[in-house]
């Protein structure tokens, strides 16, 4: 094969699939916590994801909390997302409460700094109290 049969070959797949990278690059850069700041990418999802068939509603839950554990400090937006996918495609077997449990965590606490990837306040917090580390 040719170096430009290659070049079109790899043009013709990315062009055929841009749609499903572009949607899974959007997951893994999701960088809001707001609420409703997820509707585009909710709609991505669905049509470029699921609704073709390359995921199921339940691996794509599965992959949106796999994307929420590496990009933790903005959960709010992936649950918002995995909430939105169980709406929709009615997935009552999966339980995604857990992701809940963190937000018992205390704003202006050393836990919430490093939820946050907040250096500048983890490090206040850890100049201004005593730990004793055994």
């Amino acid at each position: 094969m040719k170096m430009s049969q290659a070049i079109r070959a790899s043009e013709t797949l990315l062009n055929e699939y841009k749609g499903y990278i572009d949607s899974m690059d959007a997951i893994y850069k999701l960088n809001s916590d707001e609420i409703n700041s997820t509707a585009g990418l909710y709609q991505e999802i669905k049509n470029n994801l699921i609704d073709t068939g390359y995921f199921t509603a339940k691996e794509m839950i599965e992959l949106i909390g796999n994307a929420c554990n590496e990009g933790f400090h903005y959960r709010h937006g992936y649950i918002e997302l995995m909430k939105r996918i169980l709406e929709e495609y009615f997935a009552d077997n999966i339980d995604i409460s857990f992701f809940s449990q963190y937000d018992d965590v205390k704003i202006n606490s050393p836990e919430y700094a490093i939820m946050n990837d907040n250096e500048e306040e983890l490090l206040d917090h850890l100049k201004s109290k005593s730990f004793y580390l055994t």
